[in-house]
């Protein structure tokens, strides 16, 4: 429970800090104004957002962390408030960038800072002793399939379409180069749809066998070792991480594709060794054996002991 109200705090922080930072940014330099929103918007249609921002986000962030310690009666509606103060522009950014091909970059941002707050509501549960980053699911298989898919739908839109294209937005305001070759955008499909195969029968075992989700919040109370989780211990990582690669060699773009090692290392500093303690407190020796005989990232076959 400790580790789940650090996690809140510190994101309330970054979060709160961010958006003061970021409204600093585009009063102290004015141009930047032009990299979140469509050309042919007036300044104002932005900047007229400060208001709500402070009164919304970052005061009801401040109140949040206050309540963490004071009143933790109060955290998750607060969080509620914040979430909802949050996901409304975020809609509205996604909705001016399909309309207008362009401010994709506050599509990105925004739909990142909703994201992270959907996953805080999930992590603070119901009431403050609830509180958890890591809960196995109470699903049938059919409904963690259902919820997997779910998630996997709305990853993939934001990881593999909503950022790449900020990231290609930026690169064309810069004028970054794209790369092209021979047989470039079948090669990139082709790499895609293999990637997207292994991480929806991933998905698939994680949900009938596991009985749960990729969310940590609602994680398969099962220890999966049947499928692509027999040769490798993360191939929804994988997955994607190779899915995000096959948009950058789509697109021709080098900057995306650097995302996407971004992003795997930053899964496997951050996120995998916290992953990796809560299946060996749950799972003990079990686990344990599991993770000596099938490595990370590169796969090798693993058909001893029982499947489960």
């Amino acid at each position: 429970m400790q580790q789940a109200k650090r996690t809140l705090q510190i994101y309330l922080w970054i979060q709160t800090l961010g958006v003061i930072a970021w409204w600093a940014l585009l009063f102290g330099y004015p141009p930047a104004v032009k990299w979140f929103q469509p050309a042919s918007f007036p300044e104002a249609a932005l900047t007229s957002f400060w208001l709500p921002d402070f009164v919304c986000i970052v005061t009801g962030g401040a109140f949040t962390l206050w309540a963490i310690h004071r009143q933790p009666a109060v955290v998750t509606p607060l969080l509620w408030a914040v979430t909802a103060a949050v996901v409304y522009p975020t809609l509205y950014c996604l909705f001016v960038s399909l309309r207008t091909d362009e401010g994709r970059l506050a599509s990105a941002v925004m739909s990142l800072m909703s994201g992270a707050m959907l996953t805080l509501l999930l992590i603070q549960g119901v009431g403050d002793q609830q509180m958890a980053a890591f809960r196995p699911a109470r699903l049938t298989a059919r409904q963690a399939l259902l919820w997997t898919l779910l998630q996997m739908a709305l990853f993939w839109g934001l990881f593999l379409y909503v950022i790449p294209q900020a990231i290609e937005e930026v690169a064309i305001q810069l004028g970054w180069q794209r790369f092209e070759h021979v047989g470039q955008p079948l090669l990139a499909i082709a790499l895609f749809v293999a990637a997207s195969s292994i991480g929806l029968r991933s998905a698939y075992h994680m949900s009938m066998v596991g009985k749960g989700t990729p969310l940590p919040t609602a994680t398969p109370p099962r220890l999966i070792v049947r499928g692509p989780y027999r040769y490798v211990r993360n191939p929804m990582a994988i997955a994607g991480i190779a899915q995000g690669i096959a948009v950058g060699w789509y697109l021709g773009s080098p900057w995306v594709i650097c995302y996407a090692m971004l992003g795997a290392i930053l899964w496997h500093l951050l996120v995998r060794p916290v992953e990796e303690h809560d299946l060996e407190k749950r799972f003990g020796d079990a686990y344990t054996r599991y993770r000596c005989r099938v490595p990370v990232w590169i796969p090798r076959g693993w058909r001893s002991g029982k499947e489960s």
